[in-house]
C-alpha cells in the first residue's frame, strides 16, 4: 500500500527481482496490484509516479509483462496535470516504443 513505511524499497526489490526467465503470468498479479494501488486517480501524485516507474523498469526487465489493454490505461496519464505524472507515463511510452511499438495505440 502506498502509506506503508520504506514502500520506496520495496517497490525498487520488486523491480529488481523481475528478470526474462519469469513467465508474465506469473507477473500479471503483481502488476495488477501496482495498478489497482498506486497508479489510479485515488492517489497522490508521489505514489502515482512510483508505480508507474516501478512498472516502466519490471517492463525493462521483461518484455511481455504488459497486455495491451494495461498498456492503453497506463499511457492515458501522459495527459495527466502533474508534470512528474505525465513524465513517467511518457517514459512508459517511449520504452514501448523502443520494445514493442505494436502494443501502443496509434
Amino acid at each position: 500500500m502506498p502509506h506503508q513505511k520504506e514502500i520506496g524499497k520495496i517497490l525498487t526489490y520488486l523491480a529488481e527481482s523481475v528478470h526474462e526467465l519469469v513467465p508474465p503470468e506469473e507477473l500479471e498479479p503483481v502488476v495488477k496490484h501496482v495498478i489497482e494501488n498506486f497508479v489510479n486517480d485515488r492517489c497522490t501524485e508521489e505514489a502515482m509516479c512510483s508505480g508507474l516507474n516501478t512498472i516502466r523498469e519490471m517492463c525493462k526487465r521483461n518484455k511481455l509483462l504488459l497486455d495491451d489493454v494495461n498498456l492503453s490505461y497506463l499511457t492515458n496519464y501522459y495527459k495527466y496535470k502533474n508534470k512528474n505524472v505525465s513524465r513517467s507515463a511518457k517514459a512508459l511510452i517511449n520504452l514501448y516504443r523502443q520494445i514493442n511499438p505494436s502494443l501502443l495505440d496509434k
